[in-house]
């Protein structure tokens, strides 16, 4: 992952970086853009309502992270992406335990079980959402149909709590 960013870092970095591998600084503006990116779209995801746009959302995270969304220097790998998704369902679970162990007004009450099943199957769509984009067309191509926004509704149910849980989240 770390060779990743440093290959990206003079998009991001002053131009003249002396920096290597090896002493690559993860406090560079790039990180910093990075893990604003990643806190906004943390907030979408357990904020907004699950209708077509949310859909058109997730599908544009793994469309954006490969050459087919546009830019050919843009190629994440799917194990980054993955990677990604499981450091942020560990993440949010960490948050949803402190929050429930919290003095916090609602914390004694919070199913942080429902909460942690729906957050999962989520991440479980955000992560269909993520493959398709590196799936050969000509063998798969995964369409939802409108029709099927209703379905995601019950999944997100509980996500609501999310949002009152994760004031405790910070990106490190």
């Amino acid at each position: 992952t770390k060779k990743v960013f440093f290959k990206e870092r003079t998009k991001h970095d002053t131009p003249d970086d002396k920096a290597t591998l090896e002493s690559y600084d993860f406090k560079t503006k790039q990180i910093a853009m990075r893990k604003t990116s990643l806190k906004n779209y943390l907030v979408r995801l357990v904020t907004k309502p699950y209708d077509e746009t949310m859909l058109k959302t997730l599908d544009r995270m793994g469309k954006i992270h490969t050459p087919k969304g546009g830019k050919l220097s843009i190629n994440v790998e799917l194990i980054h992406m993955q990677a990604l998704l499981a450091f942020v369902q560990d993440a949010v679970i960490a948050t949803l335990y402190a929050y429930k162990e919290s003095s916090e007004e609602g914390a004694a009450d919070f199913d942080i079980a429902g909460t942690i099943r729906a957050f999962g199957k989520v991440l479980a769509v955000q992560n269909q959402f993520i493959s398709r984009w590196y799936e050969d067309p000509a063998v798969s191509r995964v369409t939802i149909p409108k029709s099927s926004v209703p379905l995601f509704l019950p999944v997100v149910a509980l996500t609501g709590a999310l949002t009152a849980a994760l004031t405790y989240f910070t990106i490190a």
